[in-house]
């Protein structure tokens, strides 16, 4: 499929953070690179997230191989074990954190992805009456 069959209505963009301990040294910081991450063990979500995807983009970037240690598809064990000091997390800042534990860091590396959020359908797709009343809705709700 190419994206000229496709309609895409982003709604929303957040970067992404790293997560730390509060106790780490590195909750001390406000912001880190990448790099400096290096030695860091890494807690994230499982290879079909987005964030795989960044953490690899990332990782090449800066010429480094963060060790990864524990893969999860749920938020908040991912949350849970950086608040028990187990590693660090690359995590959008979309995910809200809950935990006094969790100290988020703003990573300064200049060329980073964003977290995207949208809608995206088909140019072909014919919605029926109550579909297109939801979409008309987000629509206006989000001045699309």
């Amino acid at each position: 499929m190419t994206d000229s069959e496709l309609i895409v209505d982003e709604f929303d963009q957040q970067p992404f953070s790293i997560l730390v301990a509060k106790d780490s040294p590195l909750a001390k910081l406000t912001e880190v690179s990448f790099n400096q991450l290096k030695k860091e063990s890494f807690i994230l979500f499982k290879n079909n997230f987005v964030h795989d995807r960044v953490f690899h983009t990332l990782a090449q970037q800066n010429h480094i191989r963060p060790q990864v240690i524990f893969r999860s598809s749920e938020a908040q064990s991912i949350v849970n074990m950086v608040a028990d000091g187990i590693g660090v997390s690359l995590l959008t800042q979309a995910v809200k954190i809950n935990n006094p534990n969790v100290v988020a860091l703003r990573l300064t590396d200049e060329a980073q992805p964003v977290f995207k959020i949208g809608l995206a359908y088909r140019q072909s797709t014919v919605f029926g009456n109550d579909q297109q009343h939801i979409l008309t809705m987000i629509r206006d709700a989000l001045g699309l």
